[in-house]
């Protein structure tokens, strides 16, 4: 299916944008500083973008949503990339678009193509090449192409999966499956014209998920300390609803820290350097005009969860989103997030 029409980036310069620094001069003085009292320079950050899309392949699949999963991709590539890509860079941009399966095994399981799910304007090693590629000059692949494909074998995969749900074990995904490969924290540094410069990156993950997290075990077997578990299912929520209410605390959050609820804290270093906004979490406690039939509500059960999940997990930042209603929707909440 195809839902890109043809992009128009504006060109992007292909003169550089770094000019070397003036010297300050020191007057009243003849004496030079030596070398030890010479201050070193912090280097220029010029930050690129890692964006990493996790799709939930479990039965959520099959609930209708107002914006589907693959509108959300074709919006972050159509709408978000353009602008991201002239984002105070105008030449040598090294942004990645990618996916990354919770469960590896769903990459055999569908046969995915790896290859169309990812785009990278990291591999040109010339800036005029990254041009064509962009303008849709280039005799080989170009941006329009690779959108394209990427959004066809993301869709694709939705299909399949819907039919055949793979499961979504978000717990140790958060604690192994987030890896070296998937967040980048390579700083490359150089110098150009006297000034020192560092390239580095923002790992953005857009994860696709209800929020009901699964862990592959559930109940006393799947807890530790009483409250902590590794799992957020529907059940768990309605029994912290009737705990809640049975308490006769007023403050929700507080009864959540006296009685040590929560998710067990992945312990994955990698997660210090990755930003993730949550889309498309259910609240299963909404009928279907949208109306609550249980206060608190899943959605604001799920909310103190996973802000205690992700935080205490080291996670540098996140956002926690309902399903979203529209597409201007998507383009807003994406675009807030990355304030690009």
């Amino acid at each position: 299916m195809k839902f890109i029409n043809t992009l128009t980036v504006s060109a992007i310069l292909l003169s550089g944008m770094l000019s070397a620094c003036s010297t300050d001069e020191v007057k009243g003085s003849e004496l030079e500083l030596s070398p030890k009292e010479t201050p070193t320079p912090s280097p220029a950050i010029i930050t690129h973008y890692n964006f990493i899309i996790t799709p939930d392949l479990s039965n959520r699949l099959g609930s209708h949503k107002p914006v589907s999963d693959t509108r959300i991709v074709n919006s972050l590539l159509q709408d978000i990339l353009p602008n991201v890509l002239v984002d105070k860079r105008k030449t040598n941009q090294k942004d990645t678009y990618g996916v990354s399966f919770i469960s590896k095994a769903a990459i055999n399981q569908y046969s995915a193509n790896v290859e169309d799910l990812k785009i990278d304007f990291n591999r040109f090693k010339k800036q005029v090449d990254r041009i064509d590629y962009v303008k849709g000059r280039s005799s080989g692949a170009t941006l329009s192409g690779d959108q394209q494909k990427f959004v066809s074998e993301f869709d694709r995969i939705l299909k399949v999966a819907s039919k055949a749900p793979d499961g979504a074990d978000l717990w140790t995904y958060f604690d192994q499956g987030i890896d070296n490969n998937t967040v980048n924290t390579k700083v490359d540094s150089f110098e150009y014209g006297g000034k020192h410069f560092s390239h580095s990156f923002r790992n953005i993950m857009i994860l696709l998920t209800d929020g009901y997290i699964e862990a592959g075990m559930y109940g006393k077997q799947a807890c530790v300390s009483g409250n902590q578990c590794y799992y957020l299912s529907s059940q768990r929520i309605k029994s912290f609803r009737e705990a809640y209410k049975k308490s006769g605390e007023s403050d929700m959050k507080l009864f959540f820290s006296k009685n040590n609820y929560g998710i067990i804290p992945a312990k994955n270093p990698n997660l210090k350097s990755l930003e993730i906004l949550v889309l498309q979490m259910e609240d299963r406690s909404l009928n279907q005009a949208g109306s609550a039939t249980q206060h608190p509500t899943d959605m604001e059960i799920m909310k103190l969860f996973w802000s205690d999940w992700l935080e205490k997990s080291g996670v540098k930042r996140f956002d926690l989103r309902p399903v979203l209603a529209s597409e201007d929707d998507t383009k807003k909440v994406i675009k807030e997030f990355i304030g690009a």
